[in-house]
């Protein structure tokens, strides 16, 4: 049974992660909705001193809206959900619930460019960083219209080692969309080595039973270009790879990263090999 876990911490962003998720998840088969609250056991008065807080009846509230969120949200998508409220620090809650509870996919949703990105808005890239279970990240703005054209960013470096084939073939298989591989070609040439084009072959043997194209786009700005080619053909899901082994090669640095999310108009879905 797919699981879903969606962390809440009732600003509109989260909440439109949820309602996002729970549309989503009509397109799955069995599957299940959790919504997730986490209670910090201190906050930081305005001095930047540590305060204690009553954590049980903040999580009693807490748990109070999840209800009240669930049966509103029932009425938007039929899935089967759950709610919890617990304390705790937040990315290790995060971490362990999706342990314990055999979490498929976390959805969370982010403020994007805005100025005040909040609670969960500043941590929605630290999940995705944080855990080995697929991430989609939710823009503020986004609506779930259905998954028909996805975009799956490669960097062409050992892709059958790098790219969590698996997982993706799973989405794939649920949504059946239109596949568009992208490289952003950052060399001055503009063209593809020797190897790459060896990369890019055996990418597209691994996904030969898909309906899939490839595109090579030229230029440094990583986002910016992404960015364009997902509204110039009207791309639904933005898929990346995050990786470890490096930083030069690091498709999912700190700095595309925090631009890609930060501006994509649409939901990015970081999976993990």
């Amino acid at each position: 049974m797919p699981k879903l876990l969606v962390p809440i911490d009732f600003s509109r962003v989260s909440l439109n992660a949820a309602l996002y998720a729970v549309q989503m998840a009509e397109n799955m088969p069995k599957k299940e909705v959790l919504l997730y609250n986490v209670v910090e056991p201190t906050v930081v008065g305005s001095d930047g001193t540590p305060m204690s807080i009553d954590s049980g009846s903040i999580i009693k509230t807490n748990k109070d809206g999840l209800q009240t969120l669930q049966v509103s949200l029932f009425e938007l998508g039929k899935s089967p959900m759950d709610v919890i409220s617990e304390e705790g620090d937040f990315l290790e809650s995060v971490k362990s619930a999706v342990a314990s509870k055999n979490i498929d996919i976390v959805v969370v949703g982010t403020t994007g460019s805005s100025g005040n990105r909040g609670f969960l808005g500043s941590n929605a890239l630290n999940v995705a960083r944080d855990n080995n279970c697929p991430v989609l990240i939710v823009p503020p703005d986004a609506e779930f219209k259905g998954i028909s054209r996805i975009l799956i960013a490669v960097n062409l470096q050992n892709v059958d080692a790098t790219i969590a084939i698996e997982p993706i073939k799973k989405w794939l298989d649920a949504f059946n969309p239109e596949v568009h591989f992208v490289y952003v070609n950052e060399s001055e040439s503009g063209s593809l080595t020797n190897q790459q084009e060896s990369e890019k072959a055996k990418l597209l043997n691994i996904f030969a039973d898909y309906k899939s194209n490839f595109t090579v786009l030229n230029g440094k700005e990583f986002a910016q270009i992404l960015n364009v080619y997902v509204d110039l053909n009207k791309i639904d899901h933005i898929v990346v790879f995050p990786r470890k082994q490096g930083i030069f090669d690091h498709i999912f640095s700190t700095s595309h990263a925090e631009k890609l999310t930060h501006h994509s108009k649409v939901p990015i879905l970081s999976v993990h090999n």
